[in-house]
């Protein structure tokens, strides 16, 4: 559709990249100015107590490192994922990757993408309440390295030729790996959680 643009045509992740940055700005943007503060202080003391904490008496209460190292090291190997995968779907195959074209890459971004939507949607919410925030977040942590493991193994399998074998292990572990989404919205909960998380 761009394709006559030299600029996109030059710099073909230019486009996703503008789309994926002005959606971030648009939610800060409504966010800065359209949400109101939850919490009504008033004439309340100890409201007006908790309002006047510094930085590090936040940083030291209950719950609040936890909560902290947990959303540190979740978004850092979603950043880590997100930012290699690309580079690891495109590379020869010989060189550990798979060798996909740009519209297969594509492609299975938008399967990852909409199979973490999935995940978050509909199993998310019924599981959170059986297992509860951190029995779920633990299993996102074992998932995890399971679905990283997985793409050397499929390397494996195109580098002895085993392509059959390669499509039929690839979209279902992309697709199940994709649940580990979920750890998103349970460190979003164990932050509203009230008083310490049991982990």
């Amino acid at each position: 559709m761009f394709g006559n643009i030299p600029f996109f045509s030059n710099f073909p992740y230019a486009l996703s990249t503008f789309v994926v940055g002005a959606v971030c700005l648009s939610a800060t943007l409504t966010s800065l100015f359209g949400l109101k503060e939850t919490v009504n202080r008033g004439d309340d003391p100890e409201a007006k107590g908790k309002a006047e904490m510094s930085v590090w008496e936040v940083l030291k209460s209950p719950g609040v490192p936890i909560v902290l190292y947990i959303y540190g090291h979740t978004m850092g190997l979603a950043l880590a994922y997100t930012a290699v995968n690309p580079v690891f779907l495109y590379t020869d195959v010989k060189l550990g990757g798979w060798g996909f074209s740009d519209q297969r890459i594509a492609l299975f971004t938008a399967v990852a993408g909409a199979s973490q939507s999935l995940w978050m949607l509909i199993p998310f919410p019924p599981l959170q309440r059986r297992l509860g925030t951190g029995n779920l977040l633990r299993v996102c942590a074992v998932i995890w390295p399971l679905m990283m493991a997985s793409f050397p193994i499929s390397n494996e399998l195109l580098r002895h030729d085993h392509k059959t074998a390669f499509w039929a292990f690839f979209p279902p572990s992309l697709i199940l790996g994709s649940g580990i989404s979920m750890a998103y919205g349970t460190f979003g909960l164990s932050s509203r959680a009230s008083g310490p998380m049991r982990f």
